[in-house]
């Protein structure tokens, strides 16, 4: 598990399957850095999806290494593997409470993009969840971001984020269909390498 900088007070949590990992993740990441007082991005590879039941379609270890290619060379995000390392249940809650045990001296933000409001309330422990962390709404292409209609969240900020539009479902049928040239167009340097020396999504 990569370690943020023992000085940084201000880390926020950047979650999801990266399955893979493509540039609309590092813009993102990066738009947060630049829009808010937030000093370093964990990235942290889902390990279990509660609220997902389709299995993820590369392993948990070589999501992590696409991650880590996506971003070698950057000072401010690194990828955590604390939900696999501690066999956590995949909760954001039980990630949070944990990382805050192991950097007691970070204070924590969860990035969401503003496609999971409307799931938001099927969380587990939400209203803990927000007690332990501020959210972080990102805009999302094609998604409205009213946060009025939802009275449940509580301490969060909305960044006006511009991402390109990128589905990891599209991108991985663009590389089972071996449409490389547009895949690498997506996904951050040295990744479809990677993806093509193990022989991902095929």
């Amino acid at each position: 598990m990569s370690e943020p900088d023992a000085s940084v007070r201000r880390t926020a949590i950047l979650g999801g399957a990266f399955d893979p990992i493509h540039r609309g993740h590092i813009v993102l990441a990066e738009q947060v850095i630049t829009h808010t007082n937030v000093e370093s991005i964990l990235l942290v590879p889902a390990y279990r999806h509660p609220l997902k039941q389709e299995r993820t379609h590369a392993p948990f270890e070589k999501r992590v290494e696409m991650v880590k290619i996506a971003i070698e060379g950057t000072s401010n995000l690194s990828v955590c593997t604390v939900e696999k390392d501690d066999a956590l249940s995949g909760y954001s809650i039980d990630t949070i409470k944990r990382l805050k045990e192991i950097y007691p001296e970070s204070t924590f933000d969860f990035v969401i993009g503003a496609d999971l409001l409307s799931t938001l309330s099927k969380w587990h422990k939400l209203s803990e969840l927000m007690d332990e962390a501020d959210l972080l709404i990102c805009a999302r292409p094609g998604f409205f971001m009213d946060v009025a209609s939802y009275p449940f969240v509580t301490k969060s900020k909305i960044i006006q984020t511009k991402t390109p539009d990128i589905s990891s479902t599209t991108l991985r049928r663009l590389l089972r269909d071996k449409n490389y040239e547009e895949a690498e167009s997506l996904l951050p340097a040295g990744v479809l390498d990677y993806i093509k020396q193990e022989g991902l999504y095929k």
